[in-house]
This record gives structure tokens, C-alpha cells and sequence, in this order.
């Protein structure tokens, strides 16, 4: 008996610690993916470098799931802002590949494509009260 208590005390614990990672992450069951919002100032190298140092990359819309989320985190908290995700064309300039390594044209997601190729066409103006935030994704 004390044998079957202890089991059934790991897995009640192993259930409920499934669903806490960090405070600050919020955990969507529908991409089974911890998402951050980070809402401090960055260009997209640190905001980068802020999530490989939290052990997190920067989401990218790689399904539509995780655009959805994605969608609704930046809607519910800055959607006037810039936000930076995982699609970047650092390495080569018009070449937009995923923080994995996906190219663009890969991506099931042809809203992605349009919301990328816009914002490259179109120059910004930079705003005195900008917040860039970068969207963590851990998936842990």
C-alpha cells in the first residue's frame, strides 16, 4: 500500500508541475509551448540574445496554432507596438528564415509571408515611445 502511495503521490505531482514552468511564461496547451512577452526596448539582436540567455528562442509562426497565440498575446498587450519574433534576414539581406533555420518559403502560414515582405517594404518611422518586445517560446 505505502508502495501505491508513493506512485500515485509522483504522478498527482508530475501532472500538476506540467503546467508551471515560471512565473513570467504563460503556457498555451493548444501549441504545448510556454510563450514570454518581454516589453523592454531591443533591436532584434538583443532581444535574441535575451531569450538564448533564458534558454528560450525567439517564437516564430511556424504552424497556424502558434500564430494564433502569437496573435493574441501581441493583440492583448501591445498592438500598436513593433514586435520581433523569430523571422529574421540577418544573415542574408531578403532571405527571411525562422530562428531554426526554416526559410521562409517553407512556412505553411502565407499571412506570415505578407506581414514580413509588408514590413520590409515599408519603411517605419520611429516612434519616441516605442517598446519593442520580443516573444519568448520555450518549449520544455
Amino acid at each position: 500500500m505505502k508502495s501505491y502511495l508513493k506512485y500515485f503521490t509522483l504522478l498527482f505531482s508530475l501532472y500538476f508541475t506540467e503546467g508551471a514552468f515560471r512565473c513570467d511564461y504563460t503556457y498555451s496547451s493548444k501549441t504545448q509551448t510556454w510563450f514570454k512577452l518581454v516589453s523592454l526596448p531591443a533591436n532584434f539582436t538583443d532581444a535574441r540574445l535575451r531569450c538564448t540567455l533564458e534558454g528560450a528562442v525567439l517564437a516564430s509562426p511556424t504552424t497556424p496554432e502558434i500564430l494564433a497565440e502569437m496573435r493574441t498575446i501581441m493583440n492583448r498587450s501591445y498592438p500598436e507596438y513593433e514586435i520581433f519574433t523569430g523571422i529574421h534576414a540577418i544573415f542574408s539581406p531578403g532571405d527571411f528564415n525562422t530562428i531554426e533555420g526554416t526559410p521562409l518559403s517553407k512556412l505553411p502560414i502565407v499571412a506570415v509571408k505578407k506581414l514580413v515582405l509588408t514590413s520590409v517594404t515599408t519603411p517605419r518611422v520611429a516612434k519616441q515611445k516605442l517598446v519593442s518586445a520580443a516573444l519568448i517560446q520555450n518549449t520544455t
